[in-house]
């Protein structure tokens, strides 16, 4: 595979080197070429279109004052007051007779908006419909106009090409003048010398006449299927074969240069408007006529390029086999270590040169790849420990949660705590002791990870410990101080802790705060108190006792303890949910019950923080006085 593919290469390389600046050469050659044979062909076919357009300008059989005398000669519009009138059809017939060739015909609109010929110098063409193949708006616009159809003719028994000259008569009617024009047309769509051919497209947008037959009666812009059909059942087109779709048409903006295709093939054309006729003369010219030369060359250069490229390629690639050798060695040598065999060596082969560089790369990439894969299993081995560690601290991070609220009379009780990306301090706990009083704590020890949470546990065991010793909060959390400081040495751990006993039967509330968040009080008539503190965190400094707060509580307070997670948790915009967030939601939301509290934050915290991580855990504890 090695030895097919180098010399491959190689060949590529040679390609690149040599022949490609020649090819990009001769292509700059040929776009040179192909601009400058676009530029003589556009002045070739505008200088011919404006020739033929002075020719065609010139086609105006009859002129308007002739249709002015015959409205006042036999006075059409009093005439045409008492259709159907075979009098006025006699003197129209009688002024074609003397012009030979002309058809006289008056067009009225009926009541379903359709122009109509009401009157004739020919008979057959009484009741035929006019709207099929002009637009009235311009004729009645102007109050004269031309236009082009073409009539069958029963003594030729065939279609010829007609220019009508039209003057209207009142506001429905129209009288126009006719004559056979192919005499005239045939010279000015005559081809010449040269590939350039020419048409005439009506105000409609279809083409009347083309020097190829089989071209006319196509269009460029699209036309509804109704109009289509009504052009090709009324034969105004002659015999001409009207497709249902419009040629396929590459416009350039702002220039009456185009290209379209036609007979398979890519005309490029140039188009201009004839205002004395309301027509649009056409000339055009196959592309490939035009660009036949130029291609030619490139394909001469083009061939003798490749056989330049395929002499010397053969050379080259001869050549590259021989020194393959030792590439297809370290194919084998990676196909081996692919297929787990790590024990491999590259050794260096004759004419190696730059390969066996790479082998001696090869197997230095090898050793190091035997140290990654040890390094990878001690690694793994470090992440399993890890996980184990995660989920113990887990599990104790659970056994600091009461499994169930206590339940005292006359009060409400609520709580919820949301985990962080990594366990850490955050617990809170609740009980009554046997003097029916309610216990609330709420503690945050600082860090993460199994360590924090073991420290946790044992404020917790503290401070139950010497709930049974004393009465006063004050002296509860002081005696545990002491203690948690002598076992966290120096070792830094604080823990900061709000602690607080109710008296049901008082509504008295004694607490104390070791450096913890304040609790917010929510009176009964919504105003909102604060619960100051002055201790410092537990485990920071021996402490004497400390004074116990107390605060009256009445029915309807509503007393929220939590930890600063709560506060401090941030937004995907890093934005701090904060205090005063917190305190207008206890103002504003019509939450009563404890329960409702509690869920309210919780909802607008994870509202708040959406899918962003969070570092600090949340809890929350609500105490609602009924």
């Amino acid at each position: 595979m090695i030895r097919k593919s180098l010399p491959l290469r190689v060949l590529a390389i040679s390609f690149i080197v040599l022949a490609l600046p020649l090819l990009i050469d001769s292509f700059i050659f040929f776009q040179k070429n192909y601009n400058e044979s676009i530029a003589d062909a556009e002045r070739e076919l505008r200088e011919d279109t404006i020739n033929r357009i002075f020719a065609i300008s010139e086609i105006e059989p009859v002129k308007q004052v002739f249709l002015k005398e015959l409205m006042m000669l036999y006075d059409i519009k009093k005439e045409i007051e008492t259709l159907p009138n075979d009098a006025l059809n006699k003197q129209l017939k009688e002024v074609a007779d003397l012009n030979p060739g002309f058809e006289i015909d008056i067009a009225s609109r009926d009541e379903k908006n359709q122009y109509k010929i009401v009157a004739s110098s020919r008979s057959d063409t009484i009741g035929a419909v006019f709207t099929s193949y002009f637009q009235m708006a311009r004729i009645f616009e102007k109050g004269k106009g031309k236009y082009f159809s073409y009539i069958y003719i029963p003594e030729e028994k065939r279609y010829l090409p007609y220019m009508y000259i039209a003057r209207v008569l009142d506001d429905l009617s129209v009288l126009s003048v006719g004559i056979n024009i192919e005499d005239k047309l045939v010279p000015i769509l005559a081809q010449e010398e040269g590939d350039i051919s020419y048409a005439m497209i009506i105000e409609d947008g279809m083409i009347f006449a083309a020097t190829e037959p089989n071209l006319q009666g196509n269009f460029f812009s699209p036309i509804p299927p109704l109009r289509l059909k009504q052009i090709a059942e009324a034969g105004h087109l002659g015999e001409s074969s009207i497709p249902t779709k419009p040629l396929i048409v590459i416009q350039r903006e702002g220039s009456p240069i185009f290209e379209f295709i036609f007979g398979e093939k890519v005309q490029i054309a140039y188009q201009t408007y004839v205002p004395s006729l309301g027509i649009y003369f056409l000339a055009y010219s196959p592309k490939e006529a035009i660009f036949g030369k130029s291609i030619r060359q490139f394909l001469l250069i083009y061939t003798i390029y490749g056989f330049i490229l395929i002499a010397g390629g053969a050379v080259a690639y001869w050549f590259s086999l021989y020194i393959s050798r030792s590439l297809k060695q370290l194919s084998q040598m990676m196909g081996r270590v692919g297929e787990g065999d790590l024990s491999v060596k590259y050794k260096p082969a004759h004419l190696g040169y730059e390969i066996n560089l790479l082998g001696e790369i090869f197997n230095e990439t090898l050793g190091k790849l035997l140290e990654n894969i040890k390094r990878a299993e001690d690694e793994r081995v470090l992440k399993e420990i890890y996980k184990k560690e995660l989920e113990l601290g887990q599990e104790v991070q659970n056994s600091l949660l009461p499994q169930e609220m206590p339940k005292m009379e006359g009060v409400e009780l609520a709580s919820n705590y949301l985990s962080a990306e990594q366990a850490g301090g955050d617990f809170y706990d609740l009980f009554i002791t046997d003097s029916d009083q309610l216990v609330l704590t709420v503690a945050d020890a600082a860090g993460k990870g199994i360590s924090t949470c073991l420290y946790s546990l044992g404020v917790r065991s503290l401070l139950r410990t010497h709930m049974t010793l004393y009465d006063d909060v004050g002296m509860i959390l002081s005696a545990a101080n002491n203690l948690f400081c002598e076992d966290t040495g120096e070792s830094g751990m604080f823990a900061t802790v709000m602690m607080g006993i109710y008296d049901p039967k008082t509504r008295l509330f004694s607490y104390y705060s070791c450096g913890h968040v304040s609790p917010i009080v929510r009176k009964a008539n919504g105003q909102l108190m604060t619960l100051g503190h002055r201790g410092m965190a537990m485990g920071l400094k021996s402490s004497t006792q400390y004074q116990t707060e107390e605060v009256q509580l009445e029915p309807g307070d509503l007393l929220l303890i939590y930890t600063n997670g709560l506060v401090d948790v941030y937004n995907e915009h890093h934005h701090p949910f904060t205090e005063n967030r917190l305190k207008d939601l206890l103002l504003h939301r019509r939450w009563f019950s404890a329960s409702e509290v509690v869920e309210g934050l919780t909802h607008e915290v994870k509202t708040f923080v959406g899918a962003t991580p969070q570092e600090e855990e949340v809890v929350i504890l609500a105490m609602r006085v009924v």
